[in-house]
């Protein structure tokens, strides 16, 4: 028990040392041991010059002092030099960063370790001297200081921390043979000019040079790694020399290193990385060392000076694009050993002649050679198990595939061993004018022939049955037979051959891709197969020769702006299976003068005849149900249309500013009609709105100035914002009992209105300015038990002149002297007796509160009117001799 007391007395008193902080000279100190301190922060912080001693004493007790605490003088904003003691062992992390007034720092010769941050962002400190002592520069040490310009590193220090220096103007710098490694971004975006790396040095980590403007390098044959970006853009670079050591060049090692001509790659080296001399542009030669296995992807892009290659004989590899845009190279050779060459490996060597392929090589990715429009022969040296050359021409093996035509090549003649053409086969073959696809290919692949600047004839065998995605596009071709044996026309596949004048397409074709023909604008004649189901998307788009097309009866998708912008197309035949005209179909297409949609067709798409300027008449088929937003939008010469019995939804600005439309008939089917429908539809002078139709939407009727009146069915619920907006030649208006919403601006400029009928007994909400511009002395017709209600509601009342709804001016005179009835109230019928001489032809009707004539009829002498069927509530009954005489009475029906 007596040792427990006395371990933890002990443990208490060094917790209690180690936590006790005291003041001498200006300077606070934590204590970290019976005999030693550390120094730490204080408020006010500390200022202008400070020496830090070697030793202290408080409370009798002499300590040394051996660290630089933890952001002891961190954003010490006034200090301005520092004397660090020999006694001190340690510059803890950030002790002094921030300190932007520190001119001058002087580190004791004992301290080991300078932390991590230590004099981070000291901008004003110029140079430094770090003593022999010093093992570790850590992370970020100096990082932004952006006065320091010379450095002294100590002859003990291994390691230079990650991002050590990086942003510091120095322009020299020793590195001392003891270091080991030097860390990522250690003296990136430094000015330095020259640099020796020691035989110490095994890593340069990632970024570490980054940016910097050294001239040369020698990399010491200590190095084994080169990191991903160690040198990049160092523009100044021309020279590297790479030791015998290094097995890695990291990603891009040396990229953008413009001024580099010249690096010598040690036989020790066996991959160059992604990028590794990415766009290094004054590059001219490269030997690439037996040893090397793989050339990483994109190693060389760009090195457009780049005139000689020499690829050591272990390559396995050569990566995707790592040869790319190398403009200035002229001839290559793939040796033995390389078993794949990747997608686009030397495309854009636009000074390439020759190629010679080694005999391991089993793949060659997509693209390898494209834009080489130099290039004469492709030649594979005999023995090889999976290509072969004829007439400097890339084939397969077996003589099937017809991989790659030189650029170069005026004329060649197809093998009749051949079923595929591949993917780019002659892209870009600009000298080749014309081409026989014999009988024996079956595929001719996407973009086998784009860009044949110059191919005008092009004859396809009657085996073909796919044409791919854009093979002839932006070819000189003037007229194409599709055989009966294609199925498929991929998409774009004739896209913007602009002096195709004549297709025939074969009656075994079934689809027609999206955009097959679009922008070929001499195009002036198409024969579409009988067995074409579909016409994609822009099929033919911007022919604006085309005058007619035929759609026949196999077709069942129009597709989106399948024909928009076909300017001179007059004459169209829809077949009478076609389902769907797409979004745009025939938009803009400002010749065309009818249009007939057959029955079988459900829509019509969005815009899909917009802007056909001269459409005077369209017929649509009893299957469609919905016509689309803008379907006929901006149709400007369009008077007549017949809407069927079968269309639900008529969308927004469905006819919008089709300006010669003088009526219209919606069919009883109709329950929408879009926002802006009829908007600008100024020649419409009458328009009947079905009991199906709920809402009225936004600005339906928006500036149709030719509208005369209108009449709001009992259906419809809501009538939206703007509505009816300008339509100044509108002169009544009855709005339903059903409408419970009146929307903004609803009836806005209406200003020829002389009456408006308002039925609902219960007054419709009104938003802003309803009734703005209309005069308010028109006559204002109104339920009679609401009549109180709209002579005080806002908006409303602005009309003075509000009568009771179907009631004339002379009704409900206090005294009735023609006529009585009685029993008033009755709960069964009605009698009606004459008081005067004259019991000639009565005639009279029957109102409710609501103004609507319930029943009506004659009759000659006392009679007796049947009310016992009617609903409880007021009516009235208006009375009319042969001298037209008028008089009118109120009775209750119990």
């Amino acid at each position: 028990m007596k040792q427990f007391i006395t371990l933890l007395f002990i443990t208490l008193l060094s917790i209690n040392l180690s936590a006790q902080t005291f003041e001498v000279g200006g300077i606070n100190y934590d204590i970290t041991s019976e005999n030693t301190v550390e120094v730490t922060e204080k408020y006010p912080q500390y200022s202008e010059d400070i020496t830090i001693p070697s030793i202290v004493t408080y409370n009798n007790t002499t300590y040394s002092v051996v660290a630089i605490g933890t952001r002891a003088f961190r954003k010490c904003f006034d200090l301005i030099s520092v004397i660090i003691s020999n006694s001190v062992t340690e510059i803890e992390d950030y002790a002094f960063e921030d300190c932007s007034s520190l001119t001058s720092v002087t580190i004791g010769n004992s301290v080991i370790i300078i932390g991590e941050g230590a004099f981070e962002d000291c901008s004003s400190l110029d140079f430094v001297i770090i003593e022999s002592s010093v093992t570790t520069i850590g992370d970020y040490a100096f990082s932004g200081c952006s006065s320091l310009d010379s450095v002294t590193i100590g002859s003990s220090v291994t390691t230079i921390g990650d991002y050590a220096f990086s942003g510091c103007p120095v322009t020299t710098i020793t590195i001392p043979n003891s270091v080991i490694t030097i860390g990522e971004w250690a003296f990136a975006y430094c000015s330095l000019t020259s640099i020796a790396i020691p035989n110490s040095v095994t890593t340069i980590g990632d970024y570490a040079f980054y940016g910097c403007i050294v001239t040369s390098i020698t990399i010491p044959n200590s190095v084994t790694t080169i990191g991903d970006y160690a040198f990049s853009n160092c523009s100044s670079l021309d020279s590297v020399t790479i030791g015998s050591s290094v097995i890695t060049i990291g990603d891009g090692a040396f990229s953008d290193c413009s001024s580099l001509t010249s690096i010598t790659i040690s036989n020790s080296v066996t991959e160059i990385g992604d990028g590794a001399f990415f766009n290094c542009s004054s590059l001219t030669s490269i030997t690439i060392p037996n040893s090397v296995t793989i050339i990483g992807d994109g190693a060389f892009f760009d090195c457009s000076s780049l005139d000689s290659v020499t690829i050591g004989s272990s390559v396995i590899i050569i990566g995707d694009g790592a040869f790319s845009g190398c403009t200035d190279l002229t001839s290559i050779i793939i040796p033995n050993s390389v078993t794949e060459i990747g997608y686009h490996a030397f495309e854009y060597c636009s000074s390439l002649i020759s190629v010679t392929i080694g005999s391991s090589v089993t793949t060659i990715g997509e693209g390898a050679f494209d834009d080489c429009s130099s290039l004469a022969s492709v030649n594979v040296v005999i023995g090889n198990l999976n290509y072969t050359s004829i007439d400097g021409v890339l084939y397969d093996k077996d003589i099937k595939t017809l991989i790659k035509c030189p650029k170069a090549k005026t004329s060649i003649t197809i093998p009749n061993s051949v079923t595929e053409i591949a993917t780019e086969a002659f892209s870009g073959c600009t000298n080749l004018t014309s081409i026989i696809i014999p009988n024996s290919v079956i595929t001719i692949g996407n973009n086998a022939f784009e860009y044949c600047s110059s191919l005008t004839s092009v004859t396809i065998g009657s085996s073909v049955t796919i044409i791919g995605e854009r093979a002839f596009s932006s070819c000189s071709i003037t007229s194409i037979t599709i055989p009966n044996s294609v199925t498929t026309i991929g998409e774009g596949a004739f896209e913007d051959c602009s002096i195709l004048t004549f297709v025939t397409i074969g009656n075994s074709v079934t689809t027609i891709g999206d955009n097959a023909f679009s922008g070929c604008s001499s195009l002036d004649s198409v024969t579409i197969g009988s067995f074409v189901t579909t016409i994609g998307d822009y099929a033919f788009s911007g022919c604006t020769d085309l005058t007619s097309i035929i759609i026949p009866n196999s077709v069942i998708t129009i597709g989106d702006n399948a024909f928009s912008y076909c300017t001179h197309l007059t004459f169209v035949t829809i077949g009478s299976f076609v389902t769907t005209i797409g979004e745009g179909a025939f938009s803009s297409c400002v010749g065309l003068i009818f249009i007939t949609i057959p029955n079988s067709v459900t829509t019509i798409g969005d815009g899909a005849f917009e802007y056909c300027s001269s459409l005077t008449s369209a017929t649509i088929g009893s299957s469609v149900t919905a016509i689309g937003d803008y379907a006929f939008s901006g149709c400007i010469s369009l008077i007549s249309i017949t809407i069927p019995n079968s269309v639900t939804e008529i969308g927004n600005k469905a006819f919008y500013h089709c300006a010669c439309l003088t009526s219209f008939t919606i069919p009883n089917s109709v329950t929408t009609i879009g926002e802006w429908a009829f908007s600008g539809c100024v020649g419409l002078t009458s328009i009947t709105i079905p009991n199906s139709v709920t809402t009225i939407e936004d600005y339906v009727f928006y500036g149709c100035v030719g509208l005369i009146s209108i009449t709001i069915p009992n259906s419809v619920t809501t009538i939206g914002d703007g509505a009816f907006f300008n339509c100044s030649s509108l002169t009544s208006i009855t709005i339903s009992n059903s409408v419970t919403e009146i929307g903004n601006y609803a009836f806005y400029g209406c200003v020829g209105l002389t009456s408006i009928t308002c039925q609902a007994i219960v007054l419709p909400s009104l938003g802003i300015d309803v009734f703005n511009s209309v005069s308010k002395k028109i006559p204002l017709y109104v339920p009679v038990g609401s009549l109180d209600a709209y002579k005080a509601a806002e908006q409303w009342k602005d009309f003075y002149n509000v009568k009771i709804l179907g009631i004339e001016d002379s009704i409900l005179s206090e005294v009735h002297f023609q006529f009585s009835i009685y029993p008033n109230p009755t709960a069964s019928d009605l009698n009606v007796e004459i008081n005067g001489d004259d019991k000639s032809n009565i005639n009279f009707e029957l109102i409710n509160l609501q103004g609507q004539t319930i029943n009506n009829g004659n009759f000659v002498g006392n009679t007796t009117l049947q009310t016992k069927e009617l609903e409880a509530g007021v009516y009235f009954i208006k009375f009319i001799n042969e001298q037209q005489s008028i008089d009118i009475l109120k009775f209750i029906k119990q």
